[in-house]
């Protein structure tokens, strides 16, 4: 900024009160050309107070103080100050402010988020907000950079910009591609053939409202407007810088040249006279109005989709939950038994073992039987004879034996066996044995 631009700043703030700012549209233009450094804090301070000055009132002049000196039982535990923790030293690792843990701003810091975290709890901390509470921190003293860091989440962004489920940051992308693609169609058109998203570079323009590579001269004129016209600047110099970088774009034809080129720092991006003159100028005409619809149409979309994905993470947890119970179902232990069932399934062993023993010893006596003299036997030519005379013998006798057999089956098989029991007829009285207790019918079977 030039000698005139200062010298038209310390003539308008001799002019205006040290406790607010004016609302006219020469504060507005001066604004956009830039506040130099030396007034940054003060204007700031009071763009700031002008919209939370309601909220301060309404609560303890120590508010403050009393977030910090707030303590929880599982204060070790809460996981907002885990993380801030960790993202400490990532915050600004090029500053000297914040390079290391003994640097005079990271203690500072640490307490604005906590107490950020504990004014709001449903936002906590989310990962951004270490940035913007460290840029206004190298303006701003610590309680009045804890309530810019307010300003931009409750009045400056749309509802649900830093939650966890980040609603309002990912509608702002589908609205920016709209505008991409309405104003830049060559551009958008060569992004699209080659696969590109803008967002991979947009999302944390946005989200940290473009502390990220863009440089230190760049993103605080950014921050200069932002403050003052609230969201609407980020797609304005979001736009900006695509139309600046729009020949560098389309010179590559390739996924990784594109990015590359985008991550890098392109010369028109610290060119700060050119970069206003398209955000204000070229992006115009560009409402508020046109930017709450096209958010409102996005809104319902990912709202859409977040239920869909709800029911699918649902229905995947049921299903692995049903699995693990079933698991856990089979891989239980078995019950042990009280000493009464242990006693009753010893018993039915016993039983069993006894009943089992004696069927065995019944039928080795009956085959281990000696064979009379008039039973068939294809050992000798003499137990033929013998069975050819003895196939002469009275019918009557052989019926009689019968008969006797089938009246009583199982006799002599508990004491002593005949000494004259023939083969045939000790192989009778098996199969019977056999059928009565379920065995095959017959020996050669079961054998």
């Amino acid at each position: 900024m030039g000698a005139h631009g200062r010298e038209r700043w310390e003539s308008f703030l001799a002019g205006t009160s040290a406790k607010e700012l004016p609302s006219c549209t020469d504060l507005k233009y001066l604004i956009r050309g830039g506040i130099p450094y030396q007034y940054k804090g003060k204007v700031w301070r009071l763009l700031i107070d002008c919209h939370v000055s309601r909220l301060k009132a309404a609560v303890p002049s120590n508010y403050y103080q009393d977030l910090l000196a707030r303590r929880t039982v599982t204060a070790t535990l809460d996981p907002a100050a885990k993380q801030i923790e960790l993202d400490l030293l990532r915050t600004l690792p090029n500053n000297r402010h914040y390079e290391t843990y003994h640097s005079d701003g990271i203690a500072r810091l640490r307490r604005v988020l906590l107490a950020f975290s504990r004014h709001n709890p449903q936002v906590g901390y989310c990962q951004g907000l270490n940035r913007l509470a460290a840029i206004a921190l190298l303006f701003l003293n610590e309680e009045d950079a804890f309530w810019c860091l307010i300003y931009i989440v409750d009045f400056l962004m749309p509802p649900d910009y830093y939650n966890r489920n980040l609603l309002g940051s990912l509608v702002d992308q589908r609205v920016l591609k709209d505008l991409v693609a309405e104003k830049l169609p060559r551009l958008h058109a060569h992004l699209e053939q080659h696969g590109l998203d803008i967002s991979l570079f947009t999302f944390n323009w946005f989200l940290c409202v473009y502390i990220d590579t863009i440089p230190p001269i760049t993103y605080l004129t950014i921050w200069d407007s932002f403050l003052y016209e609230g969201s609407k600047v980020l797609f304005r110099y979001a736009l900006a810088i695509f139309k600046l970088c729009e020949d560098g774009v389309m010179e590559r034809c390739d996924y990784m040249e594109i990015f590359s080129y985008l991550r890098s720092v392109p010369e028109p991006i610290t060119d700060i006279p050119r970069l206003q003159k398209a955000a204000f100028h070229w992006v115009n005409p560009l409402s508020m109005r046109y930017l709450r619809n096209r958010r409102a149409h996005h809104t319902n979309i990912v709202k859409a989709e977040f239920c869909e994905e709800e029911v699918v993470w649902r229905s995947y947890y049921n299903a692995k939950g049903k699995i693990n119970r079933q698991a856990r179902v089979l891989e239980a232990p078995t019950p042990p038994l009280s000493l009464e069932a242990e006693l009753e399934e010893v018993e039915v062993v016993r039983r069993s073992y006894h009943s089992a023993k004696a069927k065995s010893n019944r039928k080795a006596q009956v085959l281990e039987a000696p064979c009379s003299a008039t039973s068939p036997s294809p050992l000798s030519s003499e137990d033929e004879q013998s069975g050819e005379d003895n196939a002469e013998e009275p019918e009557g006798k052989q019926g009689e034996g019968t008969s006797q057999a089938e009246e009583n089956p199982d006799a002599g098989l508990d004491g002593d066996l005949p000494e004259a029991m023939g083969v045939s007829e000790a192989c009778e009285r098996v199969e019977k044995l056999d059928l009565q207790e379920g065995e095959p019918e017959t020996v050669t079977e079961r054998l």
